[in-house]
């Protein structure tokens, strides 16, 4: 299994890397906006998950969850994209593989100690 301390790395480094694509004149507009908001949006999600790197409000399963909406988003959208060119519509339906590949080897269970309600609050 995968510690949540490498996925929270690996997300926090495809977040960058997917948001430069999105800045990438090689790709089309409609391609370019669909890295963005997917970086933007793993972003969103990453900054409060219960991980190492994370705000640590969102469990572990929920952020999971959201991971495998991405990456099924990106191969239906790799799958839909009929009039794109086939090395772009691959590469959206890799990079939906890959996201789904990395939540079935990630642990469950965020690595470090949990924080009680009790003293969030306090």
């Amino acid at each position: 299994m995968i510690p949540t301390r490498v996925h929270a790395a690996i997300e926090w480094i495809a977040v960058v890397g997917v948001e430069l694509m999105g800045r990438c004149g090689q790709f089309s507009r409609r391609v370019r906006e669909l890295f963005k908001g997917s970086a933007r949006m793993h972003a969103c999600y990453a900054a409060m998950s219960d991980y190492e790197l994370g705000a640590g409000v969102l469990p572990m399963p929920a952020h999971l969850a959201l991971d495998v909406a991405v990456g099924t988003g990106l191969i239906g959208a790799g799958l839909a994209m009929r009039d794109g060119p086939g090395q772009v519509r691959a590469l959206l339906v890799g990079m939906g593989l890959t996201e789904l590949a990395l939540v079935s080897l990630t642990d469950r269970a965020p690595g470090r100690p949990a924080v009680r309600r009790s003293a969030r609050r306090a």
